[in-house]
């Protein structure tokens, strides 16, 4: 039974994982920010990430101190979703559990 439940909850966290670097490529092709297909490899999403946001290289660095990187990638998503036409307060949102992924797909495939 306990290979059964470590089987669907890598089932589920590679979903989530193909879900969120998708919508992020998507987010990128629409932008125009090349090469899109980052969202995909880790630690390179979080560039893209950053270019999306049109940040600084020292942003990059910043969401690797622990603490410090929760409010860059608040502050950084801020800045997408405006970016995108959407207030920024969208972005906040995207530190709620479940509530992310209806913000991440609505900035991929909605409109403002």
């Amino acid at each position: 039974m306990n290979g059964v439940f470590w089987f669907i909850y890598f089932l589920v966290v590679v979903g989530v994982y193909i879900f969120s670097a998708y919508c992020l490529m998507r987010i990128a092709q629409d932008e125009g920010e090349e090469p899109a297909w980052y969202a995909w490899v880790p630690f390179l999403n979080l560039w893209l990430m950053t270019k999306l946001a049109q940040k600084d290289v020292i942003w990059f660095i910043l969401l690797f101190i622990p603490f410090v990187n929760i409010v860059i990638i608040i502050i950084e998503w801020m800045a997408i979703a405006e970016r995108l036409g959407y207030e920024s307060w969208w972005g906040i949102l995207m530190i709620v559990p479940f509530l992310n992924f209806y913000i991440l797909w609505r900035f991929a495939f909605g409109q403002p």
